[in-house]
């Protein structure tokens, strides 16, 4: 018998380094075996493509049977929320914060994936701030007794088994378990009635199995996507365009890619978030919104509009992305001696400028930019508003846009700004995203491993461009 991981697969997910670099090699130990020998191939939940790099591995014949199950799950219902960077943490998770506040060790158990150790340390210290004395089981300040926990590859190994111990058990006290990828490969996980992601996973094969982790009970459980561009960049282009979905079901375009077509669900607003908008079944559940309770942070009612066509749209979005390679430009002039990548990488993408076309009619100001984009630095503002002008030309006082400062702050809370400056989160972005570079992604497990190779090669296209 012979058990086969997707996830060490060369190539897979289109990483240049796989999970386990010996399941690789599997395909020369299934050259050394006579053919006679009868070869059971396992692995989980796996795309389409992921099958075909299998088959192409271990040198699997048209002819070998195969046994597979779809990974719908009916029970799952599924919520992407766009989150903006001027939301505190404590606001963003009070849903949660609040549960445990209320009804401690009987609170709805959670798990929150993260991208880094980095992201998973400010949610936890979030949670820990706003619990205080409820951050412990009946109040007692007990390191055992914590109602939230952290994992993560650098978590203590008698800390790992504390909470795999705690987490398999239907009665632990551990409700809110903050984590990296590194929690879940075999921990059969009870009573998990939510799972949230805090910035997506690398591609859709990996959110339906990290996702696929609650309601295995069978009960109810709630998948919730949190991102916004920040978070995003990392992500492969199938997840992206997931992401800029707001019409299509959810579950469809999860299943899509492994070949199976999702189970009817009785109620579309037990399905996804998308479905949910236009579901009229009139029963009480159907009332209640998907997804967690976050504050507004735009004007309901803007001051001024104006009508946009789809060519204006087109003018405007080709003019962002020359922006952004400019921007990209003057931050890599003085890079050639360096592997150091520009955050404009981080800050300035195709998700961002998805934001600002969808509310293109609606900016007039620096502080319109300010409201209902996701910029980061004033000097990205300016660019914006420049570039909306010159498709529109209805704006006046437009600033002038000079060379970007060589030290211009962030726009942002403290919490957002730690997310930004983490290092780790700069490694996972391999190259570009869609409108100018190819995207790539990196395994938590490979920490800040590296592949700046391909980025360079393509800069060096665009600033010769």
């Amino acid at each position: 018998m012979l058990f086969f991981s997707s996830r060490g697969i060369p190539g897979a997910g289109r990483g240049e380094i796989p999970f386990r670099m010996w399941y690789g090699n599997l395909g020369e130990l299934r050259s050394l075996v006579p053919d006679e020998v009868k070869m059971i191939v396992a692995t989980a939940s796996a795309t389409k493509e992921t099958k075909a790099i299998i088959y192409e591995s271990l040198k699997l014949t048209k002819s070998t049977a195969v046994v597979c199950k779809s990974p719908d799950r009916p029970n799952l219902q599924y919520c992407f929320q766009y989150i903006y960077k001027d939301v505190p943490l404590e606001l963003l998770f009070h849903d949660i914060i609040e549960n445990v506040r209320c009804v401690g060790k009987h609170a709805a158990r959670t798990i929150i994936y993260c991208q880094t150790r980095r992201q998973c340390a400010v949610l936890y210290r979030v949670f820990e701030t706003s619990l205080q004395h409820n951050f412990y089981k009946d109040g007692i300040s007990n390191c055992k007794g914590r109602l939230v926990e952290m994992y993560h590859a650098g978590t203590p190994k008698t800390v790992k088994r504390h909470i795999s111990k705690n987490m398999s058990k239907s009665e632990g006290h551990i409700r809110v378990l903050i984590s990296t990828i590194a929690f879940g490969m075999g921990i059969d996980c009870k009573q998990v009635n939510k799972i949230i992601h805090f910035g997506p996973s690398k591609n859709i094969e990996c959110y339906v199995q990290e996702s696929g982790r609650a309601g295995r009970d069978g009960t109810v459980g709630e998948c919730i996507l949190l991102y916004n561009g920040l978070l995003s960049t990392h992500c492969s282009r199938d997840m992206k365009e997931l992401l800029h979905d707001e019409n299509a079901c959810r579950r469809e375009l999860l299943m899509k890619p492994f070949g199976f077509i999702p189970v009817p669900v009785n109620h579309k607003h037990t399905c996804c978030d998308n479905y949910a908008k236009t579901c009229n079944c009139g029963t009480a559940r159907c009332l209640f919104s998907l997804g967690l309770t976050i504050p507004k942070t735009t004007n309901e009612v803007p001051q001024q509009t104006r009508n946009v066509s789809c060519d204006q749209k087109k003018l405007l979005k080709s003019k962002l992305v020359a922006f952004r390679k400019n921007l990209i430009k003057e931050k890599t002039q003085n890079m050639h001696n360096t592997v150091t990548l520009p955050t404009v990488l981080l800050e300035f993408g195709s998700i961002q400028i998805s934001g600002i076309l969808k509310n293109c009619e609606k900016i007039f100001t620096i502080s319109d930019v300010l409201q209902y984009a996701e910029v980061w630095r004033e000097h990205h503002a300016c660019g914006i508003l420049s570039a909306i002008s010159d498709v529109f030309g209805d704006i006046a006082n437009i600033p002038v846009l000079v060379e970007e400062p060589e030290f211009d702050e962030l726009i942002g809370d403290m919490d957002w700004e730690e997310i930004h400056n983490d290092s780790t989160l700069m490694s996972m972005v391999d190259s570009q995203d869609e409108d100018i570079f190819m995207d790539g992604t990196q395994n938590e497990s490979h920490g800040a491993s590296l592949n700046t190779s391909s980025f360079f090669l393509k800069l060096a296209s665009v600033n010769n461009s």
